[in-house]
């Protein structure tokens, strides 16, 4: 946390940014819906002299968080919503919006303001992040490095039947050509004048696709930037006339669109030399926390009904639970030598709240640490686009397959739940699966192209 107070920020970041007039208050819920209100500059500084005491100057029922779903329903009997929740900025992660002189952005922890003080943050994905990277520190030793691969499709409009331009491609230079995929680099310099670092970026496997890889950082960082870098894409292609979806099957027989992540971990204390045969265990027990607790994580990293069925189900590793070197796999082993072992997490999308997915996967690797679980596995070969035969599967030691929906997701995390509860906490484990259960209920009366319109009108 920064030692400036929260008005000394907010002032510094506007002596620097004089053109700045308003400021957009936002947080993501359990939904993955960005949610925002505004304040002018003379009522934000007003509202920032009283932090941290006091946190109402924008605040909304409760529970704002996880009650209502992209469906536009409400959770039934969310019983312990109280009477507000405050959104409290973190002027630290102030920025101006792309596209918008005019106006700043800055993401805020929610606070359930008629809980005990020590519950107050018990719900907010954010601050579950927060305590779950400074206790992985604490109990583990350990800290993580986060990256994110973020994919997005161009529409001509949220209600298009199809994409600017269905043709498909792998990596394709063509679309680059094209009128349209001038908006690619205009977003690029658009995050890198913002100060985000971009580390690659490319067309994908459609020419209305594209890709932008960021530089990866501390978790919340990371989270924090994402949400920044998605919020500068939808700005900067909504000047240029485009929609974009992030939706991760919007066209049937189309590409698919996905949200990589990128993890490390080392040791958060000083090394002494000669540690490496060390640090080699903890990240074969963190690998092994992963593909062990693979089910119950997919309820986080697939956490929308639209996530499951089509063509994900043959792509990027099918159902097979195993890691590998090769982008077939569901777990990517990345990293120049034994050393600097980093994983590429391929199943993972956009319908999922980043923090909570974070959270989750630190959760997941961390209890494999805690237990010393030994990696069982050896590494899956590649088989592009085909099931792992039963042959392979023993060869390499593949015991479980993901879950086939998200219905089956959230049972898995319902049988595990202790697991997560303990590090994320028992609220926060309780609102989500409340929010997916209505998800399942009322996305399910739906047709494919009613969940897609609700879907791409957001994410």
């Amino acid at each position: 946390m920064s030692a400036q107070s929260p008005f000394d920020l907010l002032q510094t970041f506007l002596h620097r940014n004089p053109y700045v007039k308003y400021i957009r208050y936002t947080f993501i819920d359990y939904a993955a819906i960005s949610r925002s209100r505004y304040h002018t500059v003379a009522r934000a500084l007003a509202a920032a002299s009283a932090l941290p005491e006091k946190t109402g100057s924008v605040s909304t029922y409760s529970p704002v968080l996880w009650a209502e779903t992209v469906w536009g329903a409400w959770v039934e009997d969310p019983g312990e919503a109280g009477y507000e929740d405050h959104w409290v900025p973190d002027y630290t992660t102030i920025h101006v919006i792309p596209g918008e002189p005019e106006q700043a952005m800055v993401l805020c922890n929610i606070k359930s303001a008629d809980k005990p003080s020590v519950d107050w943050y018990n719900y907010c994905p954010r601050s579950i992040l927060r305590n779950v990277v400074a206790k992985a520190a604490e109990k583990h030793d350990l800290q993580f490095q986060v990256g994110f691969e973020v994919e997005f499709m161009l529409l001509p409009d949220p209600k298009a039947e199809g994409p600017v331009d269905p043709q498909p491609g792998f990596y394709p230079t063509a679309p680059l050509r094209k009128e349209h995929s001038k908006v690619l680099f205009d977003i690029v310099d658009a995050l890198q004048a913002g100060g985000v670092g971009v580390w690659g970026f490319q067309p994908e496997d459609s020419w209305s696709q594209f890709e932008i890889s960021l530089y990866p950082s501390d978790p919340l960082q990371a989270v924090d930037t994402l949400v920044f870098a998605i919020e500068a894409i939808r700005t900067i292609a909504a000047k240029e006339g485009y929609h974009v979806t992030l939706h991760p099957y919007p066209f049937e027989g189309g590409s698919t669109v996905g949200r990589h992540i990128n993890v490390s971990a080392c040791r958060a204390s000083e090394q002494e030399e000669g540690a490496a045969h060390d640090e080699r265990r903890y990240n074969d027990h963190f690998l092994a926390g992963l593909l062990k607790h693979m089910r119950p994580l997919s309820a986080f990293i697939l956490a929308g009904y639209a996530s499951w069925g089509g063509e994900r189900e043959t792509q990027s590793g099918r159902r097979a639970i195993f890691y590998g070197k090769h982008k077939c796999a569901p777990i990517r082993l990345t990293g120049a030598s034994e050393d600097e072992k980093r994983w590429e997490l391929r199943k993972p999308d956009c319908l999922g709240n980043p923090y909570l997915q974070i959270a989750a996967i630190i959760t997941a690797g961390i209890q494999g640490v805690k237990d010393q679980l030994p990696l069982n596995q050896k590494l899956g070969p590649c088989v592009p686009n085909a099931p792992l035969s039963d042959e392979i599967r023993r060869e390499i030691g593949v015991t479980e397959d993901l879950p086939w929906d998200l219905e089956e997701a959230i049972r898995c995390l319902k049988a595990q739940k202790e697991l997560f509860t303990d590090w994320m906490g028992e609220a926060c484990l309780r609102a989500y699966i409340k929010n997916k259960e209505m998800e399942i209920k009322v996305a399910g009366g739906l047709t494919s192209k009613e969940r897609r319109v609700k879907i791409v009108a957001h994410i």
